[in-house]
Parts: C-alpha cells; structure tokens; sequence
C-alpha cells in the first residue's frame, strides 16, 4: 500500500498532470459558477431569449472562425519564437480586417434578420456590435494560443475563472433591471472583453514583449510558409464550426426561437463534461503530442492514455444524464426547461463520444491530414441539412436522435482515424523556422 501511494504521489507530481489539473480545476470553478448560476439565470429569462442569444452567439462563432484564417493555430506550432510573433500579428491584422468587412456587410442585411429567423425587430441593434466582439474575441484566442505555447496554464485558468464569473454576475444582475434578452447578450459581450484583455496582459507581464506588427515581408512569407491552414484547415474549420452551429440556426428557422433556446440550455448541459475535463486535458495533449510527434514521429502512448481516461471518467455522468434528464432539468432550471430534459436524454450519447474522441482529434492537424478531415466535415455538414431539411415536420425530439445517431457514428471513426495517425507516418509537419 505503501509503494502503491508513493507511485500515485510520483505520478501526480509530473508536469503533464500538473498542468491538466491547473486547468481542469479553474474549469471546474468556472463551470459550478455557471452551474450554480444557471437555475436563477433560467427563471430570469425565457427560451426565447436564450434562443436569440443563441442566435448571436452562432453568428460571432462562424465569423470568429473566419476572423484570423487559422493562422492563430500556427502560433504553438512554430518552432522559434520570432516566427510565432509573427504568426500573432498576422492573426491581430486580419482579424480587425474580417471585423471591419462583417460591419459593411452587416449594415445591408442585418434588417432583413428579424423576419428571416422570427424574432422581435427591437432586438436586431445588438446585431451590429459584432464585428467589435469578433475582433475581441479573436484577439483573446490568439492570446490563448501564446499562453498555451509557452505552457503558462495558470494564466488560462484564471482567465475562464474571470469570464465565467463576470458574465454570470452580469447576466443576473441585469436580468433583475432590462426586459429581454439585453441581460445576456451584455454578459456575453462583456465576458469576452474582459478575458481577451486579461490574457493580452498576462501575457505581457510574462514576457511577450513587442509583436512585429509592422513586419509585413515576414507576415507575408508565414502566411505562405502555412498556406494550408487558410487553404485547407479554415474550409474544415469553418465546416465544423457550422455543422455545431446548425441545430441553433435551423431550429431557429424550423421550429421557432424558443426550440433553439431549449437546445440551447441542453447543449450546455450536456458540453460541461467537455468543457471541464476533455477541455483541460486536450490544451495540455495539444502541446504534448505536437511536440513529441515533432520530435519522434509518433505519440501513441500519450493518445491511448488520454482516450481510456476520458472514456473511464465520462461514462457514468453521460450515463445519468441520458437516464433522467427531464427530471432533472424540470427541478434545476424550472418546469418550462423540461422538453431541454428531453433534448438532453436523446443526445447524451453523441456528446459522450465527442467528449473522448474530440479532444484527441488534433491528431489531424499533428499528423498534417488536414484533407481527411475536410471530407469527413463536408460530410458532417450536408447530412446535417439533409437531416433537419427532410426531418422539419417531425418532433424536435425525433429529429434530434436522427442527428445525434448520424454524428455517433462519424465520432467513432474520427477516434480511430485519429488513433492510427498517432502511431506515426512519414508525414512532415509545417515548420515556419526555416526557409
């Protein structure tokens, strides 16, 4: 017993884990944050507002996608310094350039918004703040990425810490003075604003220094050194980002703003797990296997343990929830959140495999397959519109299973395509260091 408890102190005390628990751990208060919240925040507002609220949230998430062309990824691939500065700047510029190009085009089709997905015409002013919120947000994950090149997991953790708390408190306290969904949408907008400019100062304490944002001959050679990542990694991207987006956006269109709420709720219900675990430990697998795939050509070891521990921990709270969603969605968030219980129930599978073969995807990028996984998303996204196009006169419950049984089984081949690239192929990975 003595040696058993000597050997788990060892392995607790190794960086890997270190670093997983750092993240895992600020997840975790972020998310009872949100979890404790939630009850008061679903009796505050109706479906119908989380429904536009999703509405804003899908629309900065699909131009987000957009806003630096991919070529933020490229800042924890690079291998020298510089090189990685470079890839942050050249983030910065084009997404302030994607903002500006959202807001000119926003200004001609943004009225026509309120008849095309039914919801109240007074709502529509919050439409034009997003290319401020893209630009925002767009810079904070470029931050994120350079945090997370340079392995400062604690200042990422603190960040989720700040954006969670703060939109909560914004959420709530407004909901108690503003009609509408104003009250979230402000917690949303000012929750991201907050951590995109917490990680671009802790970054700068931590010695980012000054990016090269002047530098255009250099920009311009990394953006050719990484031409697939707006070539072929922003398409799969983009694609991915849809295809999560789709059930909010033709929900919205099919079935009315309030469905789109319920979905709403339920998606981030059931993404905690995701979010909480299977995000802490794919930051630190991300870094771990990119690197050892660098150095050795393979990481096999490092994904098969990451699989097994997420299908260990994952299988009993996707068990409950599968199990007795309704009820516990009726006692938590109120009897008008109960149909999100059922929701919950018939996808509950869906997101236990996205929580452990996601999180080991970037075995992908890693291993350079980005045309596979285009394919595989071009896929994803038309049975996703044949789907909810041919299903749109069914229950949302029944077409809610059609989709979660077609992605189940694209998410068990996407874990075992991953798991064979992991094993190492004579495959190069983009190297910015050298021309």
């Amino acid at each position: 017993m003595k040696m058993l408890f000597e050997k788990a102190l060892q392995f607790l005390k190794r960086p890997t884990f270190q670093n997983i628990g750092r993240l895992m751990t600020a997840t975790v208060l972020a998310q009872v944050v949100s979890i404790l919240i939630s009850p008061v925040v679903t009796r505050l507002y109706s479906s119908t507002d989380y429904g536009f609220l999703a509405l804003m949230m899908s629309f900065s998430t699909l131009a987000g996608t957009i806003a630096t062309f991919q070529y933020n990824q490229t800042i924890i691939l690079a291998k020298e310094e510089e090189q990685a500065k470079l890839a942050f700047s050249l983030s910065l510029w084009l997404s302030f350039c994607v903002a500006v190009f959202t807001e000119v085009v926003g200004l001609f089709v943004i009225p026509f918004f309120p008849k095309w997905f039914d919801f109240n015409p007074a709502y529509k002013v919050w439409l034009y703040f997003l290319p401020v919120i893209i630009f925002i947000s767009s810079a904070g994950n470029s931050s994120y990425f350079w945090a997370n090149r340079n392995q400062h997991f604690s200042l990422i953790s603190q960040g989720r810490m700040l954006i969670s708390v703060t939109s909560a408190a914004i959420s709530v306290g407004l909901g108690f003075l503003l009609d509408g969904p104003s009250g979230l949408i402000l917690g949303f907008f000012i929750g991201t604003s907050i951590f995109s400019l917490f990680m671009w100062i802790g970054n700068i304490r931590k010695g980012l220094g000054s990016l090269p944002l002047r530098d255009i001959e250099g920009m311009k050679k990394l953006a050719l050194k990484y031409k697939d990542f707006p070539l072929m990694n922003l398409p799969t991207q983009f694609i991915q980002q849809l295809i999560q987006q789709l059930p909010v956006l033709l929900l919205t269109l099919y079935k009315g703003p309030s469905s789109a709420g319920l979905y709403n709720l339920c998606s981030r219900v059931l993404i905690t797990p995701i979010q909480t675990i299977a995000g802490a430990t794919g930051e630190v697998f991300q870094q771990r296997a990119a690197s050892r795939y660098n150095a050795n050509g393979e990481c096999e070891q490092d994904y098969l343990k990451t699989t097994k521990g997420l299908a260990l921990i994952g299988a009993l709270p996707f068990l409950v929830l599968g199990l007795i969603s309704p009820w516990l969605f009726k006692f938590v968030f109120g009897a008008e959140w109960v149909e999100a219980g059922r929701y919950a129930q018939v996808m509950s599978f869906m997101f236990y495999l996205r929580f452990v073969f996601g999180t080991v995807s970037i075995m992908y990028y890693v291993a350079d397959k980005l045309r596979e996984n285009l394919i595989i998303h071009l896929y994803f996204l038309a049975s996703t519109f044949l789907i909810f196009f041919f299903g749109k006169d069914l229950s949302t419950v029944t077409l809610l299973l059609m989709y979660s049984m077609n992605f189940s089984a694209i998410y068990m081949l996407w874990g075992y395509r991953s798991w064979i690239f992991s094993k190492g192929e004579p495959v190069s990975v983009p190297d910015v260091g050298s021309n």
